[in-house]
């Protein structure tokens, strides 16, 4: 579990919003129904094709960072890799506030 927000604010490698302990925030819309806390932010890095980044969910990419490129790896992902390169990973946040984050995520690769 990682805090983007100087331990005031967590997440899980999903990006879901949680209490230090890891459990998810959950919230009611007007109608009523329930659901997970995520918190997607246009300053943050876009993935799968670009979709909204998640602040504080597991990001990878091959190479070059780009929209197209870049996916949510969350806590479990597999993928098959076409192109040659370096597998960068990151925890997603909005460009330029990274000074205040703080935590890990463990990560285990495996090649099939």
């Amino acid at each position: 579990m990682i805090s983007y927000n100087g331990r005031h604010h967590f997440a899980t490698p999903e990006g879901i919003l949680c209490n230090e302990y890891g459990i998810p925030f959950i919230f009611k819309d007007e109608s009523g129904n329930g659901g997970i806390s995520v918190w997607p932010h246009l300053g943050a890095y876009k993935t799968n094709g670009n979709e909204t980044g998640r602040i504080g969910s597991l990001i990878g990419w091959i190479g070059t960072y780009t929209e197209e490129g870049a996916f949510l790896i969350g806590s479990k992902r597999e993928i098959q890799v076409s192109k040659t390169g370096y597998l960068y990973l990151m925890v997603n946040d909005a460009k330029g506030t990274y000074s205040d984050n703080d935590g890990e995520f463990r990560v285990d690769i495996k090649l099939i």
